[in-house]
C-alpha cells in the first residue's frame, strides 16, 4: 500500500497500474456471473468498507437496478446520479438518510477515481486479470480499499467460473498489512474486510503475500491459515 515499487510497475509491460484516472469501467458487469450475483459483489463491497447498514444495502440495489434498466455499460458516476435521484421529501427519515448516505460514499470514491468511475467502454475483468495489477496508494483510505476488496472478488469469482484449480496463477501482495488486517479493525461484519475471502482464495490458485511490523496485532484468521515468516 505503498509506492515502493511503482518504477518496477512502469517498467514492466506486463503489469497495469490502476492509478486514479485510469481508463477502466470498474461497475462493468463481468461474463462470469449473473446479474443477480453481480449486483450483490459490489453493493456488499461497498457497504462493508464504508460501514453502511441494511437501509443503504437496499438503496444501492435499488439505484443499481435502475441503472441497469437503461445501460448495457453501467459506472460508477451514473450508479451516483441514480441514487441522488431517488431522494424525495416524502420518504420516510431513514430512507433520506440513506440514499444521502450512499451518494456521499459514492461521491468519496469518485473523487479518488475519477477514470475507474467515468469511463464507459474499457478492457473486461477476463483481459485485466491476464496482467499483473498495481495499486498505487499514499495514505490508505476507504476507497482503496473499496477497490481492492471489490477486485479480490472479482478475481474469485473469475478463477471460480473457470475451475482454475490447479497450481499457482495469482499472487495479491499487500505491503504494510496492519492496515488491511490489524485485529482491532471494525467493519461492518467486525472482521478484516478480505478475511473470509482468504481461506476461499487459495482453492483457485491465488496466494496472498502479506508484510506486517507486528504478528501479534494482525487478525487470528490470517495468522491461523498463513504460514508466517519472522524477519528480524
Amino acid at each position: 500500500v505503498k509506492r515502493d515499487s511503482v518504477a518496477d510497475a512502469t517498467n514492466n509491460p506486463d503489469c497495469l497500474i490502476l492509478h486514479p484516472d485510469a481508463p477502466f469501467n470498474l461497475l462493468q458487469k463481468p461474463q462470469f456471473l449473473s446479474e443477480d450475483e453481480y449486483v450483490s459483489a459490489f453493493t456488499t463491497c461497498l457497504v462493508d468498507v464504508y460501514y453502511a447498514a441494511e437501509h443503504a444495502k437496499q438503496v444501492t440495489t435499488e439505484a443499481f437496478r435502475r441503472v441497469l434498466s437503461t445501460t448495457s455499460t453501467p459506472t460508477i458516476a451514473a450508479l451516483h446520479e441514480a441514487v441522488k435521484g431517488m431522494y424525495s421529501k416524502s420518504d420516510t427519515y431513514s430512507r433520506r438518510d440513506a440514499i444521502t448516505g450512499v451518494a456521499l460514499r459514492l461521491e468519496r470514491f469518485s473523487h479518488t477515481y475519477p477514470g475507474l468511475c467515468n469511463t464507459a467502454q474499457s478492457i473486461t475483468f477476463d483481459e485485466l486479470f491476464k496482467h499483473s495489477i498495481y495499486i498505487p496508494v499514499t495514505a490508505l483510505n476507504e476507497a482503496n480499499k473499496l477497490l481492492l476488496s471489490y477486485l479480490a472478488h472479482m478475481l474469485f469469482f473469475h478463477n471460480m467460473a473457470k475451475d482454475l484449480r490447479n497450481g499457482l496463477r495469482t499472487v495479491i501482495y499487500l505491503d504494510e498489512g496492519i492496515l488491511t488486517w490489524h485485529k482491532n479493525q471494525q467493519p461492518i461484519q467486525g472482521t478484516p474486510l478480505l478475511s473470509y475471502l482468504e481461506n476461499m482464495l487459495r482453492e483457485y490458485a491465488t496466494a496472498m503475500v502479506i508484510t506486517a511490523c507486528s504478528i501479534t496485532q494482525l487478525d487470528s484468521m490470517l495468522k491461523s491459515s498463513m504460514f508466517l515468516q519472522v524477519s528480524l
